[in-house]
């Protein structure tokens, strides 16, 4: 099969000053607006056009193709749905605009997915600390390209796969629904306390602590994994970016040893949309070592469960009263401390026992939820090693 550039199959896309769009208010895309597990864009920020960062400079359309220029091992691409047409994306991205009589924009998103496409951009990626490539290294990419219709074939058998795992992930986050809601019928809305629990003081009943600040210099390239920001997600723990520290740190940072059932949160960017950065360690996420800007939590009283704090800490309550708290505007982080005044209503102990219980059962679905989704994921990396195969 032949080989071209993908630099020959796209239009280049021109900047442009948001200022002079004559809006008012801009959509604008920048690499947190990406979901990595779904390739979407989920998170896109609504800004004043006047007050755009000076990355904001580029107007995309429906079906181009976003790829992150920055760290390309965490393969962050999308493609830009109509709801998004002409909206405006970061610098950070290349945007790839297919042109249709050379090349299907679907097969052009999947091959920007393979394991061929990352590993490229990864060998000649420049910078150790901050990896990242240009634009032009990503045109001057080779796609194999077979006829329109073969592209065709094989876009419409991924996208099959693709729609099966979405399924899966769906089912997944439909899931998520469900401790809140139970959650919510045990205790009511924290925020109303209509139940009339005994309300305590977050000071009074949690503790936050953090790890401590290695430097660069410090890391190994194996040992114990490095538990950082990166690496807490919603409800659990992310391996795609690992840091890892000799295997001596386990003994000599022995306090900030990590383990299953530990609960921790990002303490930087702690928001992203509407959820909480947030997560309970499970045994194959240990052991590792608490990195500075997470916290470990910490039960000072047996008046409250853990399954409990994560039940509250779900809560549209928790989630505007940590918003409040926030310090920053460009890197917005949470001090513990801040969240000390926070009230907490704090049911019977047998109440949270049934809730805990309730968690448990909730866990094991999950598990069975999550092995679906791993063999459709499975399925469809399988069809895209078939349709792209090895090496650039």
């Amino acid at each position: 099969m032949k080989l071209e550039p993908i630099g020959n199959l796209v239009s280049r896309v021109s900047q442009c000053d948001p200022g002079a769009l004559g809006k008012d208010w801009i959509t604008y895309l920048d690499i947190s607006s990406i979901d990595r597990e779904s390739k979407q864009i989920i998170a896109p920020a609504r800004i004043a056009a006047a007050t755009a960062p000076s990355r904001a400079r580029q107007q995309v359309r429906a079906e181009d193709v976003l790829v992150s220029t920055v760290r390309p091992n965490l393969n962050a691409v999308a493609r830009v749905p109509r709801q998004l047409h002409d909206d405006i994306a970061s610098t950070g991205f290349c945007v790839l605009r297919p042109s249709k009589n050379r090349v299907c924009p679907s097969y052009l998103f999947y091959f920007t997915q393979t394991d061929r496409f990352v590993s490229h951009l990864m060998r000649i990626s420049t910078g150790a600390s901050y990896p990242a490539v240009t634009d032009n290294d990503i045109f001057e990419t080779q796609i194999p390209l077979p006829s329109l219709n073969e592209q065709q074939r094989i876009a419409e058998q991924l996208e099959q796969a693709d729609r099966l795992r979405r399924t899966r992930r769906y089912a997944l986050e439909l899931s998520d629904s469900f401790l809140p809601a139970a959650f919510l019928e045990l205790f009511g809305d924290p925020k109303h306390n209509e139940k009339c629990w005994e309300q305590v003081l977050w000071g009074d009943l949690v503790r936050i602590s953090s790890g401590h600040a290695f430097k660069l210099k410090e890391y190994s390239h194996g040992g114990v994994r490095l538990l950082q920001i990166a690496n807490v997600s919603f409800g659990q723990i992310d391996w795609s970016i690992s840091a890892f520290l000799p295997e001596k740190c386990l003994v000599e940072y022995s306090d900030i040893v990590l383990q299953p059932g530990d609960l921790v949160i990002a303490l930087n960017r702690p928001i992203i949309g509407p959820r909480i950065k947030f997560a309970v360690l499970r045994e194959k996420d240990c052991p590792s070592i608490l990195y500075q800007r997470v916290g470990k939590f910490n039960l000072k009283t047996n008046a409250m469960l853990q399954p409990f704090l994560c039940g509250f800490m779900s809560s549209n309550f928790f989630y505007h009263e940590l918003k409040k708290r926030l310090a920053g505007s460009d890197q917005p982080y949470i001090n513990p401390s801040d969240l000390e005044s926070v009230p907490v209503p704090v049911p019977p102990i047998p109440l949270q026992q049934q809730f805990a219980a309730l968690v448990a059962r909730h866990e094991r679905l999950r598990a069975t939820q999550r092995e679906a989704l791993r063999q459709a994921e499975h399925l469809f990396q399988t069809l895209l090693h078939r349709a792209f195969g090895e090496g650039v």
